[in-house]
């Protein structure tokens, strides 16, 4: 997973194996996408959302 390089794909930065095991990830400033979707669902126009599932599939086919 380190060595995704995908624009819409949050980085992996590094891993604590110690218990706890820890993921050091690339800091999304806008939180988990789900959280965000649901908490703003009332602002999205047709036209981003189409935008953000084009982005999304292209993560998933990445």
């Amino acid at each position: 997973m380190q060595k995704f390089d995908h624009p819409h794909i949050i980085k992996l930065i590094g891993v604590c194996t110690e218990q706890p095991v820890l993921l050091i990830m690339e800091l999304a400033r806008l939180g988990e996408l789900r959280s965000y979707l649901v908490a703003n669902r009332s602002d999205f126009d047709v036209i981003t959302l189409v935008l953000y599932c084009e982005q999304l599939a292209s993560a998933l086919a990445y």
